[in-house]
């Protein structure tokens, strides 16, 4: 593992420190057991102004990573599940996912009191589309790491937490370079021979 200086590490956690006091995003908290009083119109408008990418929770923690020193890039159309960020030199993806539609175990993930059947359908596909996407990750060889949308909570060390799965930003360790051999000398040479470059014979033999 790199060696980090004193002064490195402290300007580092100082960092993450600001970061994370400096997050201003904290979803309401829906309960379950809350009556549905919006009507089935309006809830169609409501779910259509939802982002399916450049979220604020997904634009946290791109902002929080980059502003730390790690590069990556973003929806990576060529891999399962266009995950929202990837670092392909550390072979690590990172999903920022919403509570209500990926169905975490949080009370966010409660279900409309309309069209129930409908609305469970769909999140289970969205749990299954999910898990096959991750599943063809990681036989890849990626590492998946998923933030869900309640681990950005005023106060939480999720900044933190995604660091230490990271490791220190800048170059990682899984980039080698690639070293040149030295092209090797036939066996029938002698030394004289091969700076001359050919098989000629000595002279004097």
């Amino acid at each position: 593992m790199r060696a980090v200086s004193v002064t490195t590490t402290t300007r580092y956690c100082l960092s993450v420190n600001v970061i994370s006091a400096a997050l201003r995003h904290s979803p309401a908290e829906v309960s379950c057991a809350m009556a549905d009083t919006i009507t089935p119109e309006r809830r169609s408008a409501n779910m259509a102004l939802i982002r399916g990418k450049d979220t604020r929770p997904e634009l946290f923690v791109r902002r929080a990573l980059h502003a730390l020193g790690y590069r990556f890039r973003l929806h990576g159309a060529r891999l399962p599940g266009k995950p929202d960020l990837v670092l392909a030199g550390r072979r690590t993806v990172i999903f920022v996912h919403g509570c209500f539609w990926h169905r975490h175990t949080c009370g966010k993930a409660y279900v409309p009191k309309t069209r129930t059947v409908f609305w469970q359908t769909k999140f289970r596909r969205n749990k299954e589309r999910d898990a096959a996407a991750q599943a063809e990750l990681r036989r890849a060889g990626w590492r998946v790491i998923v933030v869900w949308e309640c681990d950005l909570e005023i106060g939480s060390d999720a900044v933190e937490r995604l660091v230490a799965l990271l490791g220190p930003p800048g170059r990682s360790r899984q980039l080698k370079t690639k070293v040149r051999k030295p092209p090797s000398k036939r066996k029938s040479e002698t030394p004289v021979q091969a700076k001359r470059g050919g098989s000629r014979r000595l002279p004097g033999r």
